[in-house]
C-alpha cells in the first residue's frame, strides 16, 4: 500500500511540474515581446514563404553574430528558391561554424537539388568531422554518442529498418543509456538531450516519465537550444498520452482507419487545444497546429517510428 500510495504521490508531483512548466511557458511568452524578426523568419519558412523568410533574416545575418542554425536555415531559403550558388554558400558557412545534425541534413528535401554538386559532399563530410567535434567540445559520453546515431540511422533515409525491428533495437538502446545512466557517465545537455531522445522513442509511461526527467535536465543545462525545447514538447505530449490525458502541443499522430484510404490515414492525436496557443508552440520550436495537421497528413506509417 506505501508503494502504491509513493507512486501515486511521485506521478501527481511530476504531473503538477509539467503544468508548471507549461505555465512558466505561458509567462514568458506573455511576458515578453515574442514576434521578433527571428520567430517570424522562421513560420515564413516553416510556410514555405522563402523570400519573406529571407527578408527577415537577412538582416539579423547582417549583425555578424556567428549562428550555424541561422545559416543552415537561410540555405534552405536559398534552396527553396533554386538558388543553389547562395544555398551552398551559406550551407558551407554553417558547418564552419560548426553545424553538426547530420541525419537532419542529409535527408533535408530542401537540399536534394544540391545533391549532385561536388560542393554537397565536401558539405557532408564537413558536418562528419562537426558530429565528433560535437561529442569532443561538449564532454559528451562516446558510448550514448554511438548508440544515438545508431538511432538516428535506423530513422532516416535508406538504412530505415522493418518496424519490428527498430522496435528492438530501441529497447536494446534503452537498456544500454540505463546502464550509462546508473553509472553517473552523462554530463552535458548534449548528453542528456540525446538519452531523452532514446526514451522518447519508448511507448510506456515510465519510459516517458524517464524522458521528461532527463530532457528537463537538458533544458536547464541549455534552455536556449531549440531542439531541446522542441523534444521537451514532444515527451510532455507523449507522456501524457500514456496517463490517457490530452496533448499540449500537438506532437504526436494516430493513424484512423477511413474507407476513402486502403491502408489509413495519420492525424494529431487527442489533444485539448485550450492548453497551448500557437504562439506558445513557437516558443518550443513546434509548428502552428494547424501545419501539424497538415503535416499528419502527408505522414506514412513508418514515420511513426521517428
Amino acid at each position: 500500500m506505501k508503494s502504491k500510495t509513493s507512486g501515486i504521490v511521485r506521478l501527481t508531483l511530476l504531473l503538477v511540474g509539467i503544468g508548471i512548466s507549461i505555465g512558466c511557458l505561458s509567462i514568458q511568452v506573455w511576458g515578453q515581446q515574442v514576434s521578433t524578426p527571428l520567430i517570424e523568419g522562421y513560420k515564413a519558412l516553416k510556410k514555405q514563404k522563402y523570400s519573406e523568410a529571407l527578408a527577415l533574416f537577412l538582416p539579423i545575418d547582417a549583425k555578424g553574430e556567428p549562428d550555424a542554425e541561422l545559416d543552415l536555415d537561410i540555405a534552405r531559403c536559398y534552396a527553396g528558391l533554386s538558388q543553389k550558388t547562395q544555398a551552398l554558400q551559406y550551407l558551407s558557412r554553417s558547418m564552419d561554424r560548426g553545424y553538426y545534425e547530420y541525419f537532419d541534413l542529409v535527408n533535408d528535401q530542401l537540399f536534394e537539388i544540391l545533391h549532385a554538386n561536388p560542393q554537397w559532399e565536401i558539405i557532408k563530410k564537413k558536418c562528419l568531422s562537426n558530429v565528433t567535434q560535437q561529442a569532443l567540445s561538449q564532454d559528451t559520453q562516446e558510448e550514448l554518442f554511438l548508440i544515438t546515431l545508431e538511432d538516428r540511422s535506423d530513422r532516416l533515409g535508406p538504412n530505415k529498418k522493418t518496424l519490428d525491428a527498430v522496435v528492438e533495437r530501441d529497447r536494446i538502446r534503452r537498456e544500454k543509456v540505463q546502464q550509462l545512466l546508473d553509472q553517473g557517465k552523462l554530463r552535458s545537455a548534449f548528453d542528456f538531450r540525446q538519452a531523452a531522445l532514446i526514451f522518447h522513442h519508448g511507448g510506456t509511461t515510465p519510459e516517458c516519465e524517464q524522458a521528461l526527467t532527463l530532457v528537463s535536465k537538458a533544458f536547464a543545462l541549455d534552455p536556449k537550444n531549440r531542439r531541446i525545447r522542441w523534444l521537451k514538447a514532444a515527451i510532455i505530449d507523449r507522456y501524457r498520452l500514456t496517463l490517457g490525458l490530452p496533448q499540449v502541443y500537438g506532437t504526436q499522430y494516430k493513424m484512423i482507419t477511413s474507407p476513402i484510404f486502403l491502408f489509413g490515414c495519420f492525424t494529431v492525436d487527442t489533444i485539448d487545444e485550450s492548453l497551448a496557443t500557437d504562439e506558445d508552440r513557437n516558443q518550443m520550436g513546434v509548428p502552428k497546429l494547424a501545419d501539424n495537421y497538415r503535416q499528419a497528413a502527408t505522414m506514412h506509417l513508418t514515420d511513426m517510428y521517428k
